[in-house]
């Protein structure tokens, strides 16, 4: 009877060991699913901004000069608070609202099924999946436009990630169109986006 017990007394500590790692395990993940969501919003920030910044790469004259740009422009955007990114994204408030509140996961999608911002760069023509819009800038862009200049340096530009919007799995295009029909005219397919998501309600 004693060795009985002894070994339903094991197995009792065993099952709640297990359980106790069970349990540790899901604090765990909700743990970090509270603080992922303020990290990815402040990458997203860091994103929009350095993109920003690294529109007048349009005057780089090589690929070293880009990169140099770029390192440059990183290191200073780590440097700045989320307060004075806010002031420089909430020249359009309704984007700032949107990183605020949308939660984000930064993913490989595939840059063709992607939608372009609506009429971008003032083309009226300009509407609709980066894959068809590449093809209209090919007969309807001038010679002159910085997106040739842009092409150029398209497989650095995998280094800024888009930031997309998912409306019911459709794909828009928030920040980095240009880009995104540079780095598709330079036959990139597939590249690495901050999604962002409307959170459920609660």
């Amino acid at each position: 009877m004693e060795n009985l017990n002894l070994v339903f007394l094991v197995a009792v500590r065993s099952e709640v060991d297990r359980i106790r790692q069970i349990l540790s395990a899901i604090e765990l993940q909700l743990f970090r699913a509270e603080f992922s969501l303020p990290i990815m919003r402040l990458e997203v920030k860091r994103g929009f901004v350095l993109a920003d910044w690294m529109k007048s790469a349009s005057r780089c004259e090589s690929e070293k000069e880009f990169l140099l740009l770029l390192q440059a422009g990183q290191t200073r955007v780590r440097e700045l608070t989320e307060s004075e990114m806010d002031q420089i994204i909430q020249r359009d408030k309704s984007r700032l609202n949107r990183f605020q509140e949308l939660a984000w996961k930064l993913r490989t999608v595939r840059l063709g099924d992607c939608y372009v911002y609506p009429s971008m760069g003032k083309r009226a023509w300009a509407v609709g999946q980066v894959s068809d819009v590449s093809e209209m800038f090919t007969r309807l862009e001038p010679f002159s436009s910085r997106i040739w200049k842009m092409k150029l340096f398209a497989s650095l530009f995998t280094n800024l990630p888009l930031i997309l919007l998912n409306a019911h799995e459709k794909l828009n295009i928030d920040d980095g169109s240009h880009r995104a029909i540079a780095m598709y005219l330079s036959g990139i397919r597939d590249v690495q986006a901050y999604v962002g998501t409307q959170q459920p309600e609660t």
